[in-house]
């Protein structure tokens, strides 16, 4: 497909259907050099890296977090130190207004220092119960002492007002009642997932920590996963923490450079417990003996209990598709309700998959597994015209999940950052795969989203970066897509973040200028 017939496409795509999903017009476009923010463009600064949607000032509309984990501060002295930008949604959308930057400066964190990357990983969730979202900031490569890259996190708190640094939060291995020791390459925070594990109605953290070793075991790099509990009285605490790693607490034994805790997704997989289940990617576990680095997910329930857990790799009953070395299953995770009736299904991305009949390497893959007795599912890009599988295109290297044309059935957005766009390498483009009440995930109104304000260029990495947010007053979700590697006005690397908004006619009332549209169809 010509690089000029994919622009056209993610512009008219296939004449929208009534529910009209997302919408090209409006598009928002935002980096470091936006007009009235508070920072300037900065080259290899990765604007978008990490994405992460929640309402943190309590007003009906979601707010954007934007991770520039590479951005240098003191004037280019220390490198890489990382912020988070926060972006207020509003009635129109995003807006600068009241927008905050968020640094370790800022807060009661460690010291900053050079390739802390502050901002690689976010999530938002509700962990004191007082109804404003909060953000979780991963630091995997801080440094603890002279412990290098053993990593931490960092929590504020949402208020009416907006996120606030009172009561903010700096978490590590080894203080704060949090179990394990900060050891070199850790990487604790390196991904995080909010969920209520403990069904008591607050918010809870999993952290992953992929690179911790487990010395009673003598393995390296197996990896492990930390769950801090919240409360009304002060949100996260490290008490009664929870440290998971297979072995403790986790079925079989680990594995040298698994990776565990690589990837996290909070769902509801199970109808006969009231909280979230967590899921679990150990990406590079042997799948069988036939698979090494083949990779594996896990599924844990009460959390807070006798948990319960359940292991998924391409080699097992039902799963579609052949566990092979070094696929990376597990490598993404997204939980959504894809048929709509009440119960999550998981979206797992394989990237490193590769397309044996046609030679090709690393095309990719996405498996979704059902967990109430539906077949699970394999998709690839051929599966989604007019796209065809590509050699290193690593379809299913990021995912997320929402529902944008308001059906009651949460949708599919699939990044494939390093695509081809004719001679642009890795320019990336992002698929939206809907749901249908009952029948589940189709291809049938299939959606190709490309860079829309500023045309795709080489390297940009579009869809790196997924959230799914209600940022404006429509009643389907609108979507975040980064790209962090984007070129801007000679910065290269900077980094901007595209912002569709869905557009749910005859579902809400569509207003377009003064032209209004009606219908007796009920949502």
């Amino acid at each position: 497909m010509s690089s000029n017939a994919r622009f056209a496409l993610a512009f008219l795509l296939f004449a929208p259907p009534l529910a009209a999903q997302l919408e090209s017009p409006p598009v928002q476009l935002w980096n470091e050099g936006s007009p009235e923010l508070l920072s300037s463009l900065q080259a290899d600064a990765h604007f978008g890296w990490a994405l992460a949607a929640g309402d943190f000032d309590c007003d009906g509309f979601d707010d954007l977090a934007v991770g520039v984990p590479d951005d240098d501060d003191q004037l280019g002295a220390v490198a890489d130190v990382g912020y988070v930008m926060v972006l207020y949604g509003g009635e129109a959308g995003l807006s600068a207004a009241g927008h905050q930057l968020w640094d370790q400066q800022s807060l009661a964190a460690a010291e900053e220092e050079a390739g802390d990357r502050f901002g690689e990983a976010l999530a938002t969730g509700d962990f004191d119960g007082d109804g404003c979202a909060d953000l979780a900031i991963g630091i995997s490569s801080e440094d603890i002492g002279t412990v290098t890259n053993a990593g931490a996190i960092q929590i504020l708190y949402g208020s009416p007002s907006g996120l606030t640094a009172t009561g903010n939060t700096f978490f590590r291995q080894g203080a704060g009642g949090i179990s394990a020791n900060p050891e070199p390459y850790d990487y604790f925070g390196q991904s995080l997932a909010a969920g209520d594990f403990d069904a008591d109605g607050f918010d809870d953290l999993a952290i992953g920590a992929p690179g911790e070793d487990i010395e009673a075991a003598t393995v390296d790099g197996a990896g492990a996963v930390h769950v801090l509990f919240g409360s009304a009285a002060s949100g996260l605490t490290g008490t009664g923490d929870l440290v998971l790693f297979r072995g403790n607490g986790l079925p079989g034994a680990p594995e040298e450079d698994e990776l565990l805790g690589f990837s996290l997704a909070a769902g509801n997989f199970n109808y006969l417990f009231s909280g979230d289940e967590l899921a679990v990617g150990a990406v590079f576990s042997a799948a069988s003996g036939s698979a090494p680095d083949g990779g594996r997910v896990l599924v844990l329930s009460n959390l807070a209990g006798a948990i319960l857990a359940a292991e998924y790799t391409q080699d097992s009953a039902g799963v579609p598709g052949v566990a092979e070395g070094s696929d990376a299953f597990g490598w993404a995770l997204a939980a959504g309700d894809f048929d709509g009736n009440g119960v999550d299904e998981l979206a797992v991305g394989v990237p490193n998959e590769d397309d044996e009949g046609a030679g090709e390497l690393q095309v990719g893959c996405v498996n979704v597994l059902d967990f109430d007795g539906g077949p699970h599912q394999l998709w690839l890009q051929e599966d989604l015209n007019p796209e065809h599988t590509e050699e290193y295109d690593r379809f299913g290297s990021m995912l997320a999940t929402g529902d944008f044309d308001a059906d009651g059935a949460d949708d599919l957005v699939i990044g494939v950052s390093q695509e081809d766009l004719g001679p642009l390498v890795d320019a990336g483009l992002v698929h939206v795969v809907h749901g249908e009440p009952v029948t589940g995930l189709s291809a049938a109104r299939d959606q190709i989203w490309l860079q829309a304000l500023d045309p795709s260029e080489q390297d940009d990495g579009f869809g790196f970066g997924l959230a799914a947010g209600r940022f404006s007053g429509h009643s389907g979700m609108d979507l975040a897509i980064g790209a962090p590697y984007d070129a801007l006005a000679g910065f290269a690397e900077a980094g901007a973040v595209n912002v569709f908004h869905s557009a749910a006619l005859l579902r809400d009332g569509f207003e377009s200028g003064d032209a209004a549209r009606w219908s007796s169809v009920e949502p």
